[in-house]
This record gives C-alpha cells, structure tokens and sequence, in this order.
C-alpha cells in the first residue's frame, strides 16, 4: 500500500495518505529514476503541498514533510489483531517443511498456529488437566480414504491470547494423494478448540524427483 501511494506522488492526496498511514516525515526523490519531467513536477508541486526543500543534489531533491498531523492511522495499524469472542479459537499458518515428504516416511512439519481466542493457552510437560494438546491430521480430498493422525503434544510454554508459535511435528507420511492438513487443538477435560479459516492443503507426490 505504501509502496503504491509513493510511486503517485507528489499528488497532493498520496502525500495526505502517506503522512495519515506511516507519519512521513521526509522525502529523497530521485529524478533520475522518476522521469525527464520530474524535477519540474515536484517545483510546483512543492508550492502547494506541505513539503520543504531541504537540500538539491544533481540526480534529487531531500525535502522535508510538513503535514501538521502525522501518523494518525499508524497507532491503529500497528495494533494487534483483536481476538475473536470465545475461548478456544485458532488460526493456522501455511505449513514448512524442511525437507520434501516421502509417502511411507517418517515426516517432519512446522506450522504456526495463533491464539485468536481470549485466554492463555498452557502448555506443560508432562500433560496435566488443562494443558493444550495439539495434533494433526491428514485428510484426503478422495473420500474412499481413510485421514491419518500424527501423534498430539503438549505446548512447549505458554501462548498468549493474540500470539503465535510454530510447532514441530512428526509422523509416518501418507499414501501419495492431496491432503488437507488439519490441526486439532484440545486442551485435556475440555472440548476442542475452532479453527479459523480452511485447513492447509499439501500434496504428496507419487516419487521424488532424483537429486
């Protein structure tokens, strides 16, 4: 979005924006990199903006932004995502494998997972009522398949309403196929926790290629 609004400027709007999103403050334009007519159309425009020329070099101009309210959306911006009403809710990230999956392998997967609910989850070892257990499952788009379950562990610390964390799991990879990469989240005693969103899609292919 930044990067948009700057490649308009010096439109009087763009520079408003830029100045309410992220308190701009100053201005190097290359006129080199941004046409024949550049430094002609930062001149006049300098005139009716809120902008200051600090200092002309041969290829740009520094200016120096004057707007009177700087930065008013900026605070809202950077706020943290609100939780969801309700206390167990979660969402998951894109699974990362550091190696590709071999159908019939032991496997390794980490996925971040956010805490979009309300509470703290906890995490201890060894599991007690209360700590959160988190697995996964692999669902087959073929229905005529059965899902394949990696084995739940406990949270390694404490995960904060609003934070996140990537865990590490490990499991016999499943038949070649499209998988829907599904995490479960229960903490001991409790019902199971929602998931946001539609679960990671990952497919296992029929042979690696030869290195």
């Amino acid at each position: 979005l930044l990067m948009t609004l700057a490649q308009r400027l010096p439109d009087s709007q763009a520079l408003a924006d830029l100045c309410d999103l992220a308190g701009l403050r100053w201005l190097i334009v290359h006129h080199r990199a941004a046409g024949p007519n550049s430094r002609a159309l930062w001149a006049a425009a300098e005139l009716s903006l809120d902008l200051a020329r600090r200092a002309s070099l041969p290829t740009a101009d520094i200016y120096e932004v004057t707007c009177e309210r700087p930065g008013r959306w900026r605070k809202a911006l950077l706020e943290p995502m609100p939780t969801v009403q309700g206390p167990g809710v979660f969402e998951v990230g894109a699974p990362v494998m550091s190696s590709p999956l071999e159908a019939g392998r032991i496997g390794r997967l980490r996925i971040p997972i956010l805490n979009r609910g309300q509470r703290t989850w906890h995490g201890r070892r060894p599991p007690a009522p209360g700590t959160i257990l988190v697995g996964v499952r692999w669902i087959p788009l073929e229905s005529s398949r059965e899902p394949v379950t990696w084995p739940a562990q406990p949270l390694p610390h404490d995960l904060r309403a609003g934070d996140s964390m990537e865990l590490g799991f490990e499991g016999l990879v499943p038949p070649p196929g499209d998988y829907r990469v599904r995490v479960d989240v229960e903490p001991r005693g409790e019902p199971a926790f929602q998931s946001i969103g539609q679960s990671p899609l990952v497919q296992i292919p029929e042979s690696l290629p030869a290195p």
